[in-house]
């Protein structure tokens, strides 16, 4: 650690951007010089990349640039830089490829114990980094949910002055927004928006950031419903997790959104019947319900299979006020079948190998 103690927040996500992208490059070139690589690095690979789009996300937030996020950086840091140099040094013993060698011939043994113990460590660095971030927000949403009342009523002065020193003043507020859409020609994107699909599908193979996605669309969708004139609309949301049982069932996903919903309003228990979610979200008690669900492919397939089915038929119905976000992998095939008649946004589409090689050109070993 000497040295890093003295990096502050902006500099330490910086460096442990880098070094996971350097990581990357390490364990690409693990299973295409070693014929018989475990697969169990590459399944726990996800761990180094977390906390990886987590530096990310701080790069891009000021706010998140703390002492204590950057003490905790600094140890991402420290067990980044021992993992990407066992991977180094199996890299540099098994040559330049041409001829793949065997794990046992590289000691493999040993530094998959020693890699995975890395990978652990990283993940409970990580889980306190997503604390800290937390515990950020929490207190940035109770600033601004203070200072709303002081910005409401500057508006409310504004447009007062406004109606006083136009020829429109004896208009309502209705006729004044209609008079202005007639006037320049436009729709009201409101009404756009509420024509949109129930469900869009974010997809995307690992390590491009789709959790990261997914904490920045909770926290936008949950401003949305509290900032919305209506008390009804409200935001749920479920993050899967494949190492973890209670997060990688249909069941557990289920249980989640209905907590929620019953945390929202508590008349909502009256469905506590067969069809508990879809009767609750169609509740006229709610206007708006916005769900996110991230990592969906990280359920256990068998309860993945009948959920996806059944999201999608209920999805296809449009159901009045819900708005569905499923972000995930494009496997198993049961999640590429029930998502395929809806909307898509694809974050890697067909452009590994050019990124893999952008990334040899441009970052040193």
């Amino acid at each position: 650690m000497a040295g890093l103690e003295v990096l502050g927040a902006l500099a330490a996500a910086s460096q442990l951007a880098a070094q996971g992208l350097k990581i990357a490059i390490f364990v690409s070139d693990l299973y295409s010089k070693v014929s018989d690589a475990p697969e169990s690095i590459r399944k726990q690979f996800i761990q180094v990349e977390q906390p990886i789009d987590t530096a990310r996300l701080i790069e891009r937030n000021p706010q998140l640039q703390t002492d204590q996020v950057a003490s905790i950086l600094c140890n991402c840091i420290g067990e980044a830089e021992n993992l990407k140099q066992v991977l180094a040094s199996i890299s540099a013993a098994a040559g330049d490829g041409k001829v793949r060698k065997l794990w046992t011939s590289l000691d493999g043994v040993a530094k998959e114990k020693r890699i995975l113990a890395l990978v652990s460590n990283l993940e409970r660095e990580k889980s306190s980094l997503m604390l800290c971030i937390g515990i950020i927000d929490s207190a940035l949403l109770s600033t601004v949910h203070n200072e709303l009342p002081i910005i409401s009523g500057k508006v409310a002065a504004i447009h007062d002055a406004m109606q006083r020193s136009t020829v429109t003043s004896q208009l309502t507020a209705e006729q004044w927004r209609d008079h202005c859409l007639a006037a320049l020609f436009l729709v009201d994107p409101l009404d756009d928006r509420a024509e949109l699909v129930t469900l869009l599908w974010l997809s995307g193979g690992p390590g491009k950031g789709k959790t990261m996605l997914s904490i920045f669309l909770t926290e936008e969708l949950y401003k949305t419903a509290k900032q919305s004139q209506s008390a009804k609309d409200v935001l749920v949301y479920f993050f899967c997790d494949n190492r973890d049982n209670r997060r990688n069932t249909a069941v557990a996903i289920l249980r989640g959104l209905i907590w929620q919903l019953i945390q929202q309003d508590s008349n909502l228990l009256d469905h506590i019947l067969p069809r508990i979610f879809e009767n609750m979200v169609q509740d006229p008690v709610l206007d708006s319900v916005f769900c996110v669900l991230d990592g969906l492919d990280e359920c256990d397939k068998h309860s993945l299979e009948g959920f996806s089915e059944k999201l999608r038929g209920f999805c296809s119905k449009s159901p009045p006020g819900l708005k569905v976000i499923v972000v995930s992998r494009e496997l198993p095939n049961c999640i590429s079948r029930a998502m395929s008649s809806f909307p898509r946004v694809r974050l890697d589409p067909d452009s590994d190998r050019e990124i893999r090689d952008d990334l040899r050109k441009s970052i040193p070993r």
